[in-house]
């Protein structure tokens, strides 16, 4: 009976962690499963390969000249990633490649066309490991020339809903097994070619439910998109999510991992949330170029 699941001894309720003799553990699990129940998802679509003309925004980060995460170009100096990715490590050690689809092309640390030094790495103050919650910083190179396969990534201004069409790219892992193989690894096995799939936004309250205490999603600073879909996985952290209509941006992937479990959504970091628009743009301001015989080395750091 449903009552059973609100009252465990009808002659003696709940002390601790009840509200009149509700388990209030048992009424979020209770709700968790109505949402489930009426929940219809989207049918699960299949991976494309990825062009860089198609996704012109999307950018390969580097360290020690391996690919480590995805970045996303937010103009022509600065690129979005997650904290986790660049958290303890040295920014000099990090390189960033644009215009290629290729993660294995210009693994050298020689700068060319598409391959540039990193000249300063920050995290948002606020990022919290544990939780994941801020999990976004820039990376700062030399002002790049757009092309058709390099262009910044357009942020939409306004919340999207829940069920939006969204676009996701990335060159995580080939497979969950090969994820559990490598997940204490540095030797990360990502695909050879950035990939693509079509998904959609998946209400927060069900994400919520999905994660439990293993993960706080925020409402205000987060999007999740359909589980059991092609998701998001190691080496995809700082991949752009997009609005299926190609223009906008709403948010970059931040996975913490979760990928080795299928009924986790994927959990993107929202760029348009005030806390995290107001940091972007103080660090665009921050490192904006005044002139070439300026050096961004000043401000540069070990995170």
């Amino acid at each position: 009976m449903l009552t059973s699941l609100f009252y465990k001894n009808s002659s003696k309720p709940e002390r601790v962690g009840s509200i009149i003799g509700v388990n209030m553990k048992e009424v979020v699990y209770f709700l968790c499963l109505i949402l489930s129940i009426f929940h219809i998802s989207v049918k699960a679509n299949d991976i494309y390969a990825g062009d860089c003309e198609d996704y012109p925004f999307l950018a390969s980060l580097r360290y020690n000249g391996k690919h480590v995460c995805s970045a996303t170009i937010r103009n022509k100096y600065l690129a979005m990633t997650t904290a986790r990715c660049i958290d303890n490590k040295a920014w000099i050690k990090f390189s960033v490649v644009f215009g290629s689809s290729n993660a294995s092309e210009n693994k050298t640390e020689v700068k060319n066309d598409k391959n540039h030094p990193v000249y300063a790495i920050e995290k948002h103050p606020k990022y919290k490991y544990k939780t994941g919650d801020y999990d976004i910083a820039v990376v700062i190179f030399e002002q790049i020339t757009f092309t058709e396969c390099i262009k910044p990534l357009k942020i939409n201004d306004r919340p999207s809903r829940y069920d939006t069409r969204v676009l996701v790219a990335g060159w995580g892992v080939n497979g969950i097994n090969q994820f559990q193989n490598n997940e204490t690894s540095n030797e990360t096995n990502v695909a050879e070619n950035f990939k693509w799939t079509l998904t959609q936004l998946l209400d927060v309250r069900k994400c919520r439910c999905a994660y439990g205490r293993e993960r706080k999603i925020e409402i205000n600073r987060m999007y999740c998109t359909e589980a059991n879909h092609p998701a998001t996985c190691v080496a995809d952290d700082g991949a752009p999510l997009v609005i299926a209509n190609g223009i906008y941006g709403i948010g970059i992937a931040s996975n913490m991992g979760n990928c080795s479990q299928p009924s986790r959504p994927s959990v993107f970091i929202s760029v348009h949330s005030y806390s995290i628009k107001s940091f972007l743009n103080k660090m665009i301001e921050k490192y904006k170029p005044v002139s070439k015989s300026e050096s961004l080395k000043k401000d540069t750091k070990y995170l």
